[in-house]
């Protein structure tokens, strides 16, 4: 639904741009942290478990080392793959929708992990709803249009993202390396 409202407020080359973005950071995103998403999903634990405490500052650990290489490697390809010409507004967007699609695509794994699959569908509607709510807004306010496609996807992302975290119990962590997990991840 998003798409086709978007397709009356963004000329063509920019409906294509932020595809192609999408499509980047979804590659991105099986590179860098699908592989810890699959062991979470086998693996993660019920609430409250020890394997799942255990888990949990690895996870963070992860989502922060991952999320932020794909945002960096997001901004070098779309400026010299895709020829963007990103301000600093633009770059915080795309950074800030980069990471909050990173944590949103994995805290969704873990509630399937969890059996929340309320919780999960409420979340896979909410965010790209709210993201079409917003940028709708900003597009008749008069904001440049691809520049409020991605503010607006950021933020819904990150909001939702924030709420799916507490929801699972994944907001109040520490960031930590626990080598074992890391190898019986990859392995």
């Amino acid at each position: 639904a998003t798409i086709l409202a978007w397709t009356h407020w963004l000329r063509p080359e920019q409906l294509g741009l932020y595809a192609l973005v999408i499509a980047l950071q979804d590659l991105l995103h099986l590179v860098g942290t699908a592989w810890w998403s699959q062991y979470v999903l086998r693996y993660g634990g019920a609430p409250g478990s020890d394997t799942r405490q255990r888990l949990l500052p690895t996870e963070g650990f992860v989502l922060v080392v991952s999320g932020s290489g794909q945002i960096a490697l997001l901004l070098l390809l779309a400026v010299s793959l895709l020829g963007l010409k990103l301000g600093m507004i633009d770059a915080i967007g795309l950074a800030t929708l980069t990471f909050g699609r990173t944590i949103m695509s994995h805290w969704l794994v873990r509630a399937r992990a969890e059996q929340r699959i309320g919780l999960y569908v409420s979340a896979q509607i909410l965010a790209p709803g709210l993201g079409l709510a917003i940028s709708l807004s900003l597009f008749a306010a008069g904001g440049e249009a691809l520049t409020s496609a991605f503010a607006a996807m950021a933020f819904a992302h990150m909001a939702v993202g924030a709420l799916l975290g507490m929801k699972l119990g994944c907001m109040d962590l520490r960031p930590r390396c626990d080598r074992s997990l890391l190898k019986g991840a990859y392995r």
